[in-house]
């Protein structure tokens, strides 16, 4: 099972795109919020959604491992706190900020889930579960010629294993509950930015740690506690163009060891490049750097060009001349390309390549819709225990709503996941009997209150 739960996080966790929570409006704070309520300086916004839907293929198996698919009912409350409302406070230009602006959030999602064949009633059953998360961002000085940020996050992943149904008998029903990735992820951070004269040139160098707890006993050698150094600069040399930079430098380190397991490691990168309006609706970025990674012991390490590529079209001319936030509030379609490098729990690391296409579109402030889409071609350096592979990915998601009222949605989303790969083997060439393709579709409707 070490191989399957092992799998099951790079596939679920490491190689998609798309955003981790199922509920696309909790990742956009454009969605979740409403009109708030004002409490001094300060605003509430609670919400509660409800979602019912059908998933094909839940544990991600592949044709010949007895796929099982599941009804999901799914609610979140979730309440956010913020000091500053757009819609009451701020302009285009940021002149009335406050010197000092906090935001914060938690949710929890309540996942009961339902067999639709009774074969696999009890393994289904099994996997109801709670995810949750909170966040806190607090900055000081935001748009001042010295500031500070200071960020804290908590979330809870639940992800089912890709194991294949087992034969009648063979794992005792007691132990179906443990086939389940579970993970906690705290992370924290702090930045200072720098800002000379009026904002044209802007700099932050920061700091952010992450420690990934593993719940299950057979991938606890894979708990590690990871830091990031950062920095990114930003320099306007024209009213609607700027030059961007951003380099890392981040130190993996597994706080477990046992055979076979992941090994510590530090990943490099850099990258440069430009950004701006060619007109009022069309925005273009483009980034190029290098990266390279150091494992120690066994392994392959990366040494390769990273880069981004995207043009973007706005249904409404951006407020601003920069490309992220000009995309804030505003109907849009984008296409681009992205190749970065990660680190792997299945190997020393892996390389994606992807095309992506992006739509939002926001009419009247009663409907919305949301299409991210994307193929991904996956490379999977040599790790500790297998050799060097190659995965394919499509994902996409649809989230659509219409609001009924100001503080009242209904809402539909859909996703698609297929995982086309190499054969895993072992250095010796032998072929490991784990078939990682798979094909999954999910389709939700749901309701939502919020404020």
């Amino acid at each position: 099972m070490k191989q399957r739960l092992v799998l099951a996080a790079v596939l679920a966790a490491a190689a998609s795109a798309l955003p981790a929570r199922a509920q696309t409006w909790l990742a956009d704070r454009r969605l979740h919020e409403g009109v708030g309520i004002k409490v001094g300086d300060l605003e509430l916004h609670p919400g509660l959604g409800g979602e019912f839907g059908y998933d094909t293929n839940y544990f991600q198996r592949a044709s010949n491992e007895n796929p099982a698919a599941a009804y999901r009912l799914r609610i979140t409350p979730s309440l956010s706190l913020t000091t500053v409302g757009p819609q009451r406070r701020e302009s285009l230009d940021g002149t009335d900020m406050p010197r000092i602006m906090f935001r914060g959030g938690v949710f929890a999602a309540y996942n009961e889930l339902f067999a639709a064949e009774s074969e696999h009633s009890d393994e289904i059953s099994s996997q109801r579960h709670l995810a949750a998360g909170a966040n806190a961002l607090l900055q000081i000085n935001r748009r001042r010629p010295l500031g500070v940020d200071l960020n804290a996050q908590f979330e809870r992943f639940v992800d089912p294993t890709s194991e294949p149904a087992p034969a009648e008998g063979e794992i005792p029903e007691k132990q179906l509950d443990d086939r389940t990735l579970t993970r906690d992820v705290v992370r924290g951070g702090a930045g200072a930015i720098w800002r000379p004269g009026g904002g044209l040139f802007e700099w932050r160098f920061g700091y952010e740690a992450m420690y990934t707890y593993f719940e299950g006993a057979d991938v606890r050698p894979d708990n590690n506690l990871q830091h990031e150094f950062g920095t990114r600069g930003r320099w306007r040399f024209l009213p609607r163009t700027a030059i961007l930079f951003d380099g890392s430098y981040r130190m993996i380190r597994y706080t477990d060891s046992a055979p076979g397991s992941p090994r510590d490691g530090d990943i490099v990168a850099a990258r440069v490049g430009l950004t701006g309006l060619l007109t009022p609706r069309i925005g273009l970025l483009g980034l190029v750097g290098w990266s390279s990674t150091f494992y120690d012991g066994a392994g392959q390490d990366a040494d390769t060009v990273i880069g981004q590529a995207e043009i973007r079209y706005y249904v409404q001319p951006p407020p601003s001349f920069t490309h992220a936030s000009a995309a804030t509030g505003l109907s849009t379609i984008a296409l681009g390309y992205t190749r970065d490098i990660s680190n792997s729990y299945v190997s020393s690391y892996f390389r994606r390549d992807r095309g992506y296409l992006t739509l939002t579109y926001f009419l009247s402030g009663t409907f919305v819709a949301m299409l991210q889409g994307g193929v991904a071609n996956l490379q999977y350096g040599r790790g500790v225990q297998y050799d060097a592979f190659n995965q394919q990915r499509v994902d996409a998601r649809l989230f659509a709503e219409y609001r009924l009222s100001d503080s009242f949605g209904l809402n539909t989303t859909l996703m698609y996941s297929q995982n086309m790969s190499d054969n895993l083997r072992t250095f010796n060439g032998a072929v490991v009997n784990d078939n990682l393709d798979f094909t999954r579709f999910q389709a939700y409707i749901g309701a939502r209150w919020f404020l």
